[in-house]
C-alpha cells in the first residue's frame, strides 16, 4: 500500500495530465472549427461574388428587356422574380469557442448553397431572356422582310416602262433575287441588311417614275403650248364681227374692209355707202355694174 504521500502526489498529476489533455483536445477542436468555418467563409464570399457579379452585369442588363421586346413575356416575369430575391446576411466566423464556430460554419455552408442555387436560376432567367429576345428580332426581321419583299415585287411589275431609267428596275431586281436566298436564314442582321437594300432599290426606281412622270408633263406642256401658238397663227385670217369685215394684217387673204350695216337705211348717205363685195376674196373696183338682183357683177 503506497504512503498517503505518494498517493496525493499520483493524484495530483493525474489531474495535472487530465488538465493538460483536456487543454490539448480543447485547443485542436477549437483549431479545427477554426479552420472549418474560416473554408465554409470562403465558399460563401466565392459564390456570393458569381452571384453579385451576374446579379449586376447580364441580370441588369436582361432586367431593361421589356415584355413587348421579347417572343414570350413570361421569361421576363420569371426573371423579374428571380431579381427580388433577398439575399443571405453574412456574418462570418465571429464565435470564440469551438461550438459557436461549428454553428457559425453551418449557417455560412447554406448561405453558400443560396447563393450557388440562386445564382444559376438567375443565369437560367437571363439565358432565357436573352434567347426569347432573340428569337423576336429574328421573327420581326423575317417579318419585315416578307412584307418588304411584295412592296419591291410589286413594284417592279407596276413600274415597267414607266422608268426614266431602267438599270433602277433591274438594281431592283436583283435586289429581290438576294434577298429571297436570305429570308429563311437565322441572322436578323443579315436579313435586315437585305431589307435595307431592297428598300434603297424600291426608292431608287419611284424616283425614277417620277422623274419620267415629270419629264412626260413637262413634254405635254411644251406640245400643248405648240399647239396653241399654232391656233393663234391660223387664227389670223378674216374675221368678222358685228357686221363689219376686217383685215387682220398679215393675213393672205387681202380681204376688203367693210364697215357699215347691211340692213335698211335711207336718205342720201344710205344710198351713197358703200357695198360689200360678195363677190370674190377682191373687190371689182369700179368695174363692177349694178343689177336689179342687188349684187354688182363684172
Amino acid at each position: 500500500m503506497m504512503p498517503p504521500l505518494i498517493a496525493a502526489v499520483c493524484a495530483v498529476i493525474l489531474v495535472a495530465a487530465g488538465i493538460v489533455g483536456w487543454n490539448a483536445y480543447s485547443g485542436a477542436k477549437l483549431a479545427e472549427a477554426k479552420e472549418a468555418c474560416a473554408a465554409a467563409a470562403d465558399t460563401v464570399r466565392n459564390n456570393a461574388n458569381e452571384y453579385n457579379a451576374l446579379l449586376n452585369g447580364d441580370a441588369a442588363d436582361a432586367a431593361a428587356v421589356k415584355a413587348e421586346q421579347v417572343e414570350d413575356s413570361k421569361t421576363v416575369e420569371s426573371l423579374g422574380k428571380e431579381l427580388k430575391a433577398m439575399a443571405p446576411e453574412y456574418e462570418g466566423c465571429v464565435a470564440e469557442d469551438a461550438q459557436g464556430l461549428d454553428a457559425a460554419t453551418v449557417k455560412l455552408n447554406e448561405q453558400a448553397d443560396w447563393y450557388g442555387t440562386h445564382e444559376k436560376s438567375l443565369s437560367k432567367a437571363v439565358r432565357a431572356v436573352a434567347e426569347s429576345k432573340a428569337a423576336k428580332r429574328l421573327d420581326d426581321a423575317k417579318t419585315n422582310l416578307t412584307a418588304k419583299l411584295d412592296e419591291a415585287s410589286k413594284l417592279l411589275a407596276d413600274s415597267n416602262g414607266k422608268v426614266a431609267d431602267n438599270a433602277t428596275r433591274d438594281a431592283l431586281s436583283n435586289a429581290i433575287d438576294a434577298a429571297n436566298g436570305l429570308k429563311d436564314g437565322n441572322d436578323p442582321a443579315k436579313i435586315d441588311g437585305a431589307r435595307k437594300t431592297v428598300e434603297d432599290a424600291i426608292n431608287g426606281v419611284n424616283a425614277s417614275v417620277q422623274a419620267k412622270t415629270d419629264a412626260d408633263a413637262q413634254a405635254a406642256a411644251a406640245a400643248a403650248q405648240a399647239q396653241a401658238q399654232a391656233q393663234s397663227a391660223y387664227n389670223g385670217g378674216s374675221s368678222y364681227s358685228g357686221g363689219a369685215y376686217r383685215r387682220t394684217e398679215g393675213s393672205t387673204s387681202g380681204s376688203n374692209t367693210y364697215r357699215g350695216t347691211t340692213s335698211g337705211g335711207s336718205g342720201p348717205a344710205a344710198a351713197s355707202a358703200p357695198k360689200p363685195n360678195l363677190n370674190g376674196s377682191y373687190g371689182c373696183g369700179n368695174s363692177c355694174t349694178g343689177k336689179d338682183d342687188g349684187y354688182y357683177h363684172h
